[in-house]
């Protein structure tokens, strides 16, 4: 419940998040990881309707996920090859190869986000949250995340997620 909570505060003090936008010089980026006030309620919506859903089924909580520095996509020199899924392929062939893990990658997810540690999960999960639904899913286990400075005061984040053969 807590993380509809908090979108919720994001969406009932929007400003804050305008702010932290409009700190972004390049007007290009700051376009890119606008939002909308209706994000953030729908992204507070969700997490509610799936709270309640749990709690009216009696579900198991959700897995743990398990952070592990193996699923850690590299940065390239040239940070929008992130973006290119030639690089994302070669990355799972070389990890798929190379990994004494049984792992096998489900998902990665490479987005820019402000660099503000508190509102980037936010500012992620808040955008196309429909794309984020494989975490429910999928019995995923676990996660690579690797961040670097793409421009003043905006992020490039990769997300691998992983589950067991």
């Amino acid at each position: 419940m807590e993380f509809s909570e908090k979108f919720k505060f994001f969406n009932e003090n929007f400003n804050l998040i305008e702010k932290k936008i409009n700190e972004i010089n390049d007007e290009k980026t700051r376009k890119f990881i606008t939002r909308k006030k209706e994000d953030f309620k729908e992204a507070s919506d969700f997490f509610r309707k799936l709270h309640e859903e749990n709690l009216k089924e009696q579900k198991e909580k959700l897995n743990e996920i398990i952070l592990t520095d193996d699923l850690k996509l590299p940065m390239p020199k040239n940070l929008v090859k992130l973006l290119d899924h030639e690089y994302q392929n070669n990355f799972c062939t070389n990890f798929m190869k190379n990994s004494p893990k049984k792992l096998k990658i489900r998902k990665i997810v490479c987005n820019l986000s402000h660099s503000d540690s508190d509102i980037t999960f936010f500012m992620l999960f808040s955008h196309h949250l429909k794309k984020w639904n494989f975490l429910f899913e999928e019995k995923l286990k676990y996660v690579g995340i690797n961040h670097e400075e793409f421009r003043e005061k905006v992020l490039i984040i990769s997300l691998v997620f992983a589950s067991e053969f």
